[in-house]
Formats: C-alpha cells, sequence, structure tokens
C-alpha cells in the first residue's frame, strides 16, 4: 500500500514514494521506481517532508523513528541517465598532518573518512583508478557496482607499490605515517572508470 507521495523541488521528475514496504524513488515522474534501501530499513513508511533549506529527506517510519536522506546526490540523477556509470564530483578535502598519526601509544591512528558515491545504470563490474596530476597511478580498484546510486569507500592512500613512482616522478620523498599508509599530499587527482576519465578529486 502507497501511504505518501511527494515531488522534489528542484525537478518535477524527481519523486519520493513511502509505502508499507520502504521508500522507493522514480526520476521519470513515476514511469519506474527504485527501492531506496542502501541504509533505510524496508519498513513501512507514513510520511514524508522535504526540508528546502538543508535539502533533506525527512522519513517517517512506523517503529524505527525518523530518517534523514540528504538530497544532493539524488537530485544529480536525472543529468546522469545518459551514462553507464557515473562518479560524482566530490567537494574539495582539507589535507590533514594528521591523516595516519597516533597521537597516543594506546590510541589508534586517525584516518580520513571519504566516499566515492558511484551511480549504475545497471550491475557492473570494473576498475576505477586515481592518477596523480603528472599522470601517477596511485590507486587502482576492481570493484562490483549495483544498480543506481551507491558510496564506495576510499582510505585517500597510495597502494605501497606505486609511492615510489609517484617520489620520483614528482620530486617528492613522500613517506608512510605511523599506520603504515601513505595519504595522497595536496594537489588534484584524475579518476578514471574503466580508463574513461570521470571526475577530479583536489585535496587542499
Amino acid at each position: 500500500p502507497v501511504n505518501v507521495i511527494r515531488e522534489d523541488f528542484t525537478d518535477e521528475q524527481l519523486l519520493y514514494l513511502g509505502t508499507d514496504n520502504g521508500l522507493y524513488i522514480s526520476v521519470n515522474q513515476g514511469t519506474y521506481w527504485h527501492l531506496a534501501d542502501s541504509d533505510m530499513p524496508r519498513v513501512a513508511v507514513h510520511d514524508l517532508f522535504i526540508q528546502t533549506e538543508e535539502n533533506d529527506l525527512l522519513v517517517g517510519t512506523h517503529g524505527r523513528s525518523i530518517y534523514i536522506l540528504p538530497l544532493e546526490e539524488v537530485q544529480q540523477i536525472p543529468n546522469l541517465l545518459t551514462q553507464s556509470v557515473a562518479i560524482l564530483e566530490p567537494e574539495q578535502i582539507k589535507h590533514s598532518k594528521r591523516w595516519g598519526q597516533k597521537s597516543r601509544v594506546w590510541y589508534d591512528a586517525y584516518t580520513p573518512k571519504f566516499n566515492w558515491t558511484f551511480f549504475a545504470q545497471n550491475h557492473t563490474d570494473g576498475v576505477f583508478t586515481v592518477t596523480s596530476e603528472k599522470g601517477v597511478v596511485v590507486h587502482e580498484e576492481a570493484i562490483q557496482l549495483s544498480k543506481g546510486l551507491q558510496k564506495i569507500p576510499y582510505g585517500l592512500v597510495m597502494q605501497p607499490d606505486m609511492v615510489k613512482s609517484f617520489n620520483r616522478k614528482h620530486k617528492t620523498g613522500i613517506e608512510p605515517a605511523d599506520d603504515g599508509n601513505t595519504y595522497l599530499p595536496k594537489g588534484t587527482y584524475t579518476i578514471l572508470w574503466n580508463n574513461e576519465v570521470k571526475t577530479k578529486l583536489t585535496i587542499e
């Protein structure tokens, strides 16, 4: 059963649907519906409210309280439908000398929290690659993508066998931090999917 439906305030093609079996999203004014299940339980959704100032969707559920769904990435989907795979451009990241360092012997090292946001038309396999401004590959990873939006964690680190090439090409002497990882220095990095340029990552 359908309990509530709301139209996005930025695009009439985007609709949000609350049912007795979870939250659904349509990017084509209801022609097709997609289950929003990455962080949402499949419980009854009784009410939806769009908070326009914060650009959030508030989801009122039965027995699971209220969930908040940020809409910035969802609102980009209609512009991504011509691509089989897209990587959304991340915000600039502020570099920190604390990455990978331990402030106390008994504490874990401080690590940055970062996720790529991928959009895929269908389930697919591929390789995403991070290259430096001078074309040095610093990270390469084979992943499986599900249909729709999804987040892929990335620790902002270089793979160990790629550090030497980076230092030689960039004339630097970057070394591993206390946790053994070598973190990306400041700069702009190119992100590829199956050798096609998709977006940029800037660390300032």
